[in-house]
């Protein structure tokens, strides 16, 4: 409570000096600045047991000043720097003179903000997933809508603006497997992301490499191999006109498995086309693929979607999508 009191305190001190430090400024100009934003975040992770987490001290995230209702920016209040102040998930400014402030006519705000901030992006982040895939699972975007002057604490849930692609694999009837691989074919690569609006546009396609193990660091079943990637979120199948999907389009997209055997020059390949199972791989969602291979290279998939809301990280739920056929090797 303490620490509330005196961060009002300090806002409300902070207006004071600016007013009567610029000597130019009209009284109508200093009353516009007396309704600085107040600002929280916290960052939600991909595990639906996990509570939302704290920045560091000192972490910082872009902020900017939207017309409420859009993604166009209020000037000169984009891409502005808040840092965390280690106190009660707190930000301020990383500059005295970049305060943001709500207009005191009573008009409505929203803001946007992205994690980890980029100092001289524009409007837009690069994503590479072939070079730097560690920024691509840190990204995180949020946003709130609908701040005035009687409204200024924007307390925001961060999401992961990336889409998560886990398998489970038992291959167990697989007779001399020795070894699998399993990679994302023509899946986005690069892309770039709107800091106002978290939408993603694709400027390369390609295939993406899984990472063997479990992206959660949890221990496992020893029969069952654990693959997982951050993909850039994308539209792999059709869906209806009222539903807002990815931007981005991917639906030639597919896992393939490769599983080598003991005395055999030819792998098994097992094809999972994504389209077949689901139709989006959306920012802040596992999409989980649980996969059983026989013998002859017939699979088995069941697949749960898992997003997380950045407004009310406690309601969370799956879905299940059963696959309708066992999918046969070429």
């Amino acid at each position: 409570m303490a620490n509330k009191l005196f961060y009002y305190l300090t806002i409300a001190s902070f207006a004071v000096g600016m007013a009567s430090c610029n000597k130019d400024e009209s009284s109508s100009t200093v009353y516009e600045k007396a309704y600085p934003v107040i600002l929280k975040a916290q960052s939600l992770g991909l595990e639906a047991d996990k509570a939302p987490e704290s920045y560091l001290k000192g972490e910082g995230i872009g902020v900017s000043l939207l017309e409420t209702g859009t993604d166009n920016v209020v000037s000169p209040n984009s891409n502005i720097c808040y840092l965390s102040d280690g106190i009660g998930n707190y930000f301020v400014p990383e500059k005295s003179e970049s305060v943001i402030y709500l207009p005191e006519n009573g008009d409505k705000r929203d803001i946007a903000t992205y994690y980890p901030r980029v100092a001289d992006a524009a409007d837009k982040v690069n994503v590479d997933l072939t070079t730097d895939q560690e920024f691509g699972a840190k990204l995180q975007y949020g946003r709130i809508d609908g701040l005035d002057k009687d409204n200024r604490k924007a307390e925001l849930k961060m999401k992961n603006a990336l889409s998560l692609v886990t398998m489970d694999i038992d291959a167990s009837q697989v007779v001399g497997a020795t070894g699998m691989t399993a990679t994302l074919q023509n899946t986005p690569l690069k892309g770039r992301m709107n800091i106002y609006s978290g939408k993603f546009e694709a400027t390369e396609f390609g295939t993406l490499t899984m990472k063997e193990g479990s992206a959660f660091s949890r221990s496992g079943e020893t029969s069952i191999k654990k693959f997982y990637a951050m993909v850039i979120p994308a539209t792999v199948k059709a869906a209806a006109e009222e539903e807002e999907k990815p931007t981005v389009e991917a639906k030639e997209a597919k896992i393939e498995l490769v599983i080598t055997k003991e005395g055999e020059e030819k792998p098994l390949r097992v094809e999972i086309k994504l389209a077949d199972y689901t139709e989006s791989l959306e920012s802040a969602m596992n999409s989980n693929f649980n996969v059983s291979v026989d013998n002859a290279g017939n699979a088995d998939v069941k697949v749960t979607n898992t997003s997380f809301s950045i407004n009310d990280w406690g309601n969370s739920g799956g879905i299940d999508v059963d696959g309708s056929e066992s999918l046969q090797n070429e």
